[in-house]
């Protein structure tokens, strides 16, 4: 008994080096039926232990980075290039803090292991982290994978929401827009639409308009740009009135509903949708607009709900 406690302990003390703590929760089920149910708690306990070591660890390693960049590098580098074995979650944070270091080589340092990293997850947090560091390489290298109609479709997402966060608006409305224009992939578009509500400028706001007033484009990137268009503050009730009234998609009148309720006007607003919930005819929009005017902390609001009750 004493011999299959040490193997089990074993077996996960391999499984955190190698493949990290997801595993932990399989091991868990897959012990009491081999009849190691008495291992269970020595493996939380073991596993515990070895979490709170390496959040030490981490947090060491940051405090490093702060104080005294020069040292932290080498360590960082052994880390994310796998010379020295860690969990994958420590070295996705070794990652993320490899892209506050803002120098040639921890750029360096990004690329190459993007270039080189088969791992999904640990791929995601290098594209990523390569855009929190914004440096031109990096963002060259991110914006000819999202622009390569060739390229791994999900490879060309993570590479576009990392442009995202280098806060390089020209140069994130350039690749986006191309996107755009020329792509037609739904997922490629929406994750550009995204990229370009996080830029400033009359382009992105061009853009956005210019898809809510074309009835031929595909609704869901409409409601997207609705969506966007508000959060920018370039619409008014009137015109968010005026495109409900001349759409018949669901997808835009549901987005229609929630952007609603982020105008100014609060008053006018709930008049918005209690006249849709009263004039609507697909109840699944009357219950969305019921929703939203739940929202609202009003008297008003209550007693408009207390009538729906009432009347239904």
């Amino acid at each position: 008994m004493k011999t299959r406690t040490i193997v089990g302990v074993a077996v996960v003390a391999v499984a955190l080096a190698v493949a990290g703590y997801a595993l932990l929760a399989r091991l868990y089920g897959e012990l009491p039926r081999r009849g190691e149910a008495h291992a269970v708690r020595e493996i939380h306990e073991l596993s515990v232990d070895e979490m709170q070591r390496e959040a030490t660890r981490v947090a060491a390693l940051e405090a490093l980075m702060r104080m005294d960049p020069d040292k932290a590098m080498p360590i960082l580098e052994k880390i994310v290039t796998g010379e020295k074995e860690v969990s994958v979650d420590m070295r996705r944070h070794s990652i993320f803090i490899l892209c506050r270091m803002d120098d040639e080589r921890s750029e360096d340092l990004l690329i190459d292991l993007m270039q080189k990293e088969d791992d999904p997850e640990l791929d995601q947090a290098a594209m990523f982290a390569i855009g929190r560091h914004g440096g031109e390489k990096a963002f060259g290298i991110l914006a000819n994978i999202a622009l390569d109609p060739n390229a791994d479709p999900e490879l060309r997402q993570q590479a576009l929401f990392g442009i995202s966060q280098t806060r390089r608006d020209q140069d994130i409305i350039e690749v986006t827009v191309k996107i755009l224009k020329s792509d037609e992939s739904p997922e490629m578009l929406e994750a550009s639409l995204f990229a370009l509500s996080r830029t400033e400028g009359d382009v992105p706001d061009q853009v956005f308009m210019d898809l809510i007033n074309n009835p031929s484009a595909d609704e869901e990137l409409r409601a997207q740009a609705m969506f966007f268009a508000a959060q920018r503050g370039q619409l008014d009730l009137a015109f968010v009135r005026q495109v409900y009234a001349k759409t018949e998609s669901r997808d835009m009148k549901r987005q229609i509903c929630h952007v609603i309720t982020r105008m100014d006007n609060e008053e006018a607003a709930l008049d918005a949708l209690i006249e849709i919930i009263r004039m609507e005819e697909d109840p699944e929009i009357r219950q969305e607009a019921v929703f939203w005017v739940s929202r609202f902390d009003s008297d008003r609001a209550a007693e408009f709900l207390l009538e729906v009750i009432n009347k239904e």
